[in-house]
């Protein structure tokens, strides 16, 4: 499981904006703005499980493509 900062990188990386992250797991884009500021280090346990999952579904589906 990827740190929630490390996981919002690597999705906009792969091309999502803050704004879609957030439509596609349901946390605030001020709270993902927050993480990947770092000024939220530790945040609750589900928003940490929807970046992990979201970027899981996001990795099987680029996967199954190729």
């Amino acid at each position: 499981m990827k740190k929630p900062q490390d996981a919002i990188k690597e999705l906009i990386r792969l091309g999502f904006s803050q704004k879609e992250i957030s439509d596609h797991t349901f946390i605030p884009t001020s709270t993902i703005s927050r993480i990947l500021n770092s000024q939220k280090p530790n945040p609750r346990w589900e928003t940490v499980e929807a970046l992990n999952s979201f970027l899981e579904t996001i990795n099987k589906f680029e996967d199954e493509s190729l």
